[in-house]
């Protein structure tokens, strides 16, 4: 039998329709109600197990069908593949294929028909009407969110057993905290957060986090490093070292930075923690684990965490921390992207005998997370969403257009002053160079946090961008 007599449709996108055989993942490469084509380099081995999944855009996953009843015919062959056409009659195969059928003619139909506005309220319900409602200023857009936070957490209770730790990601805040006392300082960074009413500001903050996860730039200097580090022991407040990643043309300046920051832990008796965001950090910090201890970074504990995720995975206007219950099985969904790695053991184990690393830092990013084993930090009420080498906002600043980035060696701080703008209804800025989400729930309903610390955080990260 031939390809054409299947009849069917030509090059299916790879990402709507996976097809495994044995231990191999082949191309399909004709997709027809009574079977299939794939492609492949060889002749195709014997097999006992046929897996496809096929995309459900409702669900935003797979679903998987596996073949029971088929025959598989030679097709055509060329001296740079050969292909082989699997026949069947299975019933789920059948209707997962017209499903797949009618939802990709559908696209194309919208496709053609409408633009990328039309496309997307067709297809997941996107309030693309709302694309021109912004706030005036990023320094607005906080005072509102906050605001509602303060509202809804009224009453609340800051859960017992949560440690709260403030970051100093900004010289703003670095000044603050040199020049305040503790109490003073505390005061006047939930004032100017918006926060003063919030039960969270009552709780008394044991330890800052010193530098960027994200932005090489925003490292405090050496003199100012050390002068908030002196202030911080002479206050008994913890302190936890924020490293960016490092490109290979830091990395001389980085070996420095630690060497210097081991030399004075070594001298005071102090263990101080090591949030690393990239490999070369991690393993510079091998041989000093016993005054640095590393910590997981946010860009290494990758997670599935966009203000688009809800209308993407077809899960727009469902509850995403769940209001009874807060058990991850009652997500409405949302559960699907509650795991990562690290919920792998081996995982964990790789990072504790290669690094060191047994503590991670994560962030609350709109939907209940499934907690590894240990104890963790947790970042909000802001999560990071995307991060450039190159700095967006200094190229928009700086040559007119964010487009043009290209290394900065001489930073200005645009970040002081500026940061990007998106549609209200979304939920998201831009800061320096990175773009992050708002979770608008994390700070209105405590009891999410009480969720979170019997599934093992143990602290509490604020972070106001």
């Amino acid at each position: 039998m031939n390809r054409k007599k299947i009849n069917g449709a030509p090059m299916i996108p790879f990402a709507l329709l996976a097809c495994r055989i044995g231990e191999s993942e082949l191309r399909v490469t004709e997709l027809a109600a009574e079977g299939f084509t794939v492609r492949c380099a060889g002749e195709l081995p014997p097999c006992e197990e046929i897996m496809l999944s096929f995309y459900h855009s409702g669900a935003g996953t797979y679903r998987r069908v596996r073949l029971r009843e088929y025959t598989i015919e030679a097709g055509e062959e060329t001296h740079f593949f050969r292909e082989y056409l699997v026949l069947t009659k299975q019933e789920d195969y059948r209707q997962e294929t017209g499903r797949l059928f009618r939802e990709y003619q559908n696209y194309i139909s919208l496709k053609m028909t409408g633009d990328d506005g039309y496309l997307s309220r067709e297809l997941v319900g996107y309030p693309w009407e709302r694309e021109e409602e912004h706030f005036r200023t990023f320094e607005e857009q906080k005072r509102v969110w906050m605001r509602e936070a303060c509202e809804g957490a009224a009453g609340q209770k800051f859960p017992d057993g949560l440690a709260l730790a403030v970051c100093l990601d900004s010289a703003k805040w670095r000044e603050a905290y040199l020049r305040l006392d503790g109490e003073e300082f505390a005061a006047a960074y939930w004032a100017a957060n918006h926060l003063s009413g919030h039960p969270i500001a009552g709780h008394p903050v044991d330890r800052i986090y010193v530098g960027n996860q994200f932005c090489s730039h925003l490292f405090p200097e050496e003199e100012e490093f050390f002068a908030v580090l002196e202030k911080a022991r002479a206050q008994g407040h913890g302190v936890t070292l924020m490293l960016p990643a490092a490109q290979e043309r830091q990395m001389q300046e980085r070996v420095r930075l630690l060497e210097m920051a081991a030399e004075w832990c070594e001298k005071r008796g102090i263990r101080m923690e090591a949030v690393v965001n990239d490999w070369g950090t991690a393993w510079l910090l091998r041989d000093r684990h016993s005054v640095l201890e590393p910590v997981l970074g946010i860009l290494l504990n990758r997670r599935r965490k966009d203000v688009h995720s809800p209308y993407k995975i077809g899960l727009a206007g469902r509850e995403a921390y769940p209001r009874d219950g807060y058990g991850l099985e009652q997500q409405g969904g949302f559960q699907e992207l509650s795991g990562t790695g690290l919920n792998s053991a081996f995982y964990r184990t790789y990072l504790r005998e290669t690094f060191g690393i047994a503590r991670y830092e994560m962030e609350a990013c709109g939907y209940l997370q499934k907690i590894p084993e240990g104890r963790h930090s947790l970042h909000l009420p802001f999560y990071q969403t995307n991060t450039s080498a190159y700095c967006p906002l200094y190229a928009a600043c700086h040559e007119g257009s964010r487009g043009r980035q290209r290394p900065v060696f001489a930073c200005p701080e645009y970040c002081r002053t500026h940061a990007f703008l998106y549609p209200s209804h979304l939920g998201m800025a831009g800061r320096y160079n990175s773009l992050f989400g708002y979770d608008r729930d994390i700070l209105r309903s405590l009891r999410i946090l009480g969720e979170y610390a019997r599934a093992g955080m143990d602290r509490v990260v604020i972070g106001m961008l």
